[in-house]
């Protein structure tokens, strides 16, 4: 499921980055206007410098009407790309639609999901609720073994001969790791909300 909405999710980007790429081009077009317009502007300023120097009225106040054009189309299309850079690429409806599109898929995954996770840690739960008791009852065998049949009361004796109890030297199984981890990952208000989400899950 997770590649499929991969998959999903590609391809609406490929259609958002296809309007991008749209847009670029018609922005490309201008930009080549400008230019254009920047080499006429260009040519208009030295025809002009040249006019005047070689005494051409005409010329001159042609190449100056050329100059004046050349910057009002330039002008014109700068503030052309302007406002299309400022607008929104989609419209209102367009922009909803993608977005009910996204949503739409990361909800169908995530209530699938969340339905797999609570499975698992509803497993979890068993397993903790397994283990603990047998945990117990190992630690109160251990504790009978050394205390009632060893007579071994995990004491030892101080310098000044005083008997003190040390629990290091108690006989007991000390690995707790998973019961541990297993009561961290199953409390909270989390895993309560992923374990009845997968009950509900089971009851359709």
């Amino acid at each position: 499921m997770t590649n499929k909405t991969m998959q999903i999710l590609h391809g609406i980007e490929a259609e958002l980055d296809g309007i991008l790429l749209e847009r670029q081009k018609e922005l490309e077009v201008i930009f080549q206007e400008v230019e254009t317009a920047k080499t006429i502007e260009d040519e208009a300023k030295v025809l002009a410098v040249k006019a005047k120097q070689d005494n051409k009225p005409k010329v001159f106040a042609q190449a100056n009407q050329d100059l004046r054009t050349a910057q009002d189309i330039k002008t014109f299309h700068l503030n052309k790309i302007e406002e299309m850079e400022a607008e929104p690429f989609v419209s209102e409806a367009e922009y909803n639609h993608f977005t009910r599109m996204i949503k739409d898929e990361l909800d169908h995954l995530n209530n699938e999901s969340k339905e797999k996770a609570g499975a698992l840690l509803k497993e979890l739960v068993q397993i903790k609720e397994d283990f603990e008791p047998v945990i117990q009852e190992g630690q109160e065998l251990l504790h009978k073994l050394q205390h009632t049949l060893y007579k071994n009361r995990a004491e030892t004796t101080t310098a000044t001969g005083t008997k003190v109890h040390l629990d290091s030297l108690e006989n007991k199984y000390r690995d707790y790791s998973l019961i541990n981890w297993l009561k961290h990952t199953t409390n909270g208000h989390g895993a309560l909300q992923l374990q009845q989400h997968a009950e509900k899950g089971e009851d359709k």
